[in-house]
């Protein structure tokens, strides 16, 4: 809109002293089509960018949902592989005996209990890491340039943080499970690949991804079966 205002302030700034009154109409006219247009692309921009954020949000926490996870965790592997040595950490956080709320105090209070959840880690984790609802009672959480000493450090507080909670009016007491896991970039790769080279790469990209899921996934089963209420 900004660089629609400009070429008409051009148009008039160049137009002769001498310029008949209907061809200042006429840029009057064109004046207000354009920024008529230029608002109207704005507005549906807008709404598009709307729309995609909304298939991206988990509406009861509105915390990123799996589709979010999933797009968030590309972009963040991508980056990581133009670097090497990057790092990128991934915490897999499950509620231990999520059922055992809703049985006893009905899914309402387990809502609230999930929502208040996500209120925690959105304190403990820094902005610019990506937080989501994986899936029923189990969140994840994206951190970017993080080794897997700092990522431990930081699913630990968060295990804490929610031990020491009380939700649904001082009733309900829950802990989580935490396992943790991390992909090192060994590359450094430029933005001027070939398409067979960016093909290449995109499927190393996707395999790692999937195997940093399922270390952080195999890492939650052994704090699960281990007790719960740890990280591992």
């Amino acid at each position: 809109i900004l660089q629609i205002i400009r070429i008409v302030k051009n148009k008039k700034e160049s137009s002769s002293p001498a310029a008949s009154s209907p061809i200042d109409a006429g840029h009057i006219m064109l004046s207000a089509a354009l920024i008529a247009s230029g608002i109207l692309i704005y507005k549906l921009w807008k709404q598009n960018k709307q729309q995609k954020e909304l298939i991206l949000i988990d509406h009861l926490t509105e915390l990123s949902n799996r589709r979010g996870f999933d797009e968030s965790l590309d972009i963040a592997i991508n980056e990581a592989f133009k670097e090497k040595g990057r790092q990128v950490a991934l915490l897999m956080v499950d509620i231990d005996y999520f059922k055992k709320v809703n049985d006893n105090f009905g899914h309402r209070a387990g809502d609230e209990v999930l929502k208040n959840i996500a209120t925690v880690l959105r304190k403990l984790v820094r902005k610019g890491n990506t937080i989501a609802r994986y899936g029923g009672e189990e969140f994840t959480v994206i951190l970017s340039g993080t080794s897997l000493t700092k990522a431990s450090m930081i699913a630990e507080r968060i295990r804490r943080a929610i031990a020491e909670i009380k939700f649904g009016n001082e009733r309900i007491s829950v802990t989580v499970s935490i396992g943790v896991s991390v992909f090192v970039s060994d590359c450094g790769y430029k933005d001027s690949l070939t398409k067979q080279e960016i093909e290449k790469m995109k499927a190393m990209m996707d395999k790692e991804a999937e195997g940093l899921v399922k270390r952080a996934d195999a890492a939650l089963y052994v704090a699960k079966n281990t007790g719960r209420n740890r990280v591992f």
